[in-house]
């Protein structure tokens, strides 16, 4: 209810309302996150050269823990990775254009740029320290701390594993940072929705 409410006082306030949150918004939930995970990282430190052996073993190399499926494994993880790319940054989909487009710059080509940093941050810099964290906490040393973790929850019990001195406080950074992300996206689809709408029956 109370998403509820916060939403529609940003909706109400039209374009500039929700541009001028979102410009506040997303940098500081970024930063947020970034700095949690480059925290553990440091305190997971002397497990990074084994976290870099185990992704490029396991790219080189799948056959290791895939067996005999090696092509349905292969037919997985393109499918896999091209879901969790869209869903990271939505490069293809045709639906953050909407946003870039609304953008005041002398030159298309500025906000162009942009784009395509923004890509490149939310794709290499933030899934790249989510994975980083994720293996060199839950994996590495022989631990066996995946053992019955589910994949939606592996941030969580990271961090939970790194800063066991915090107690629950590494979950309940995870799922603070979570709510600003799926906040930020609800505010930006309905953005998007409304474009749309907008083109499609024009005045009516």
């Amino acid at each position: 209810v109370v998403l509820v409410i916060i939403c529609a006082v940003i909706f109400l306030g039209g374009v500039q309302r929700l541009a001028s949150v979102c410009e506040k918004l997303v940098p500081v939930m970024a930063a947020l996150f970034l700095v949690g995970g480059v925290v553990i990282l440091i305190a997971r430190a002397k497990y990074l050269p084994e976290t870099f052996g185990m992704i490029f073993s396991y790219a080189f190399k799948p056959q290791a823990i895939i067996g005999g499926a090696f092509g349905m494994a292969i037919k997985e993880a393109v499918s896999q990775g091209a879901k969790r790319g869209l869903f990271s940054n939505e490069a293809g989909m045709g639906s953050t254009p909407h946003a870039h487009a609304q953008a005041n710059v002398a030159c298309p080509h500025d906000q162009g740029v942009v784009a395509m940093i923004g890509v490149f941050i939310d794709t290499f810099v933030v899934l790249t320290i989510t994975a980083l964290v994720v293996i060199s906490t839950l994996y590495t040393n022989g631990s066996t701390a995946w053992q019955g973790v589910a994949k939606t929850n592996a941030m969580q019990v990271a961090f939970e594993t790194a800063l066991p001195a915090l107690g629950k406080f590494g979950s309940i950074f995870v799922a603070i940072c979570l709510l600003f992300f799926a906040f930020s996206t609800i505010l930006s689809w309905n953005f998007f929705g409304k474009i749309n709408v907008q083109y499609l029956f024009k005045n009516k």
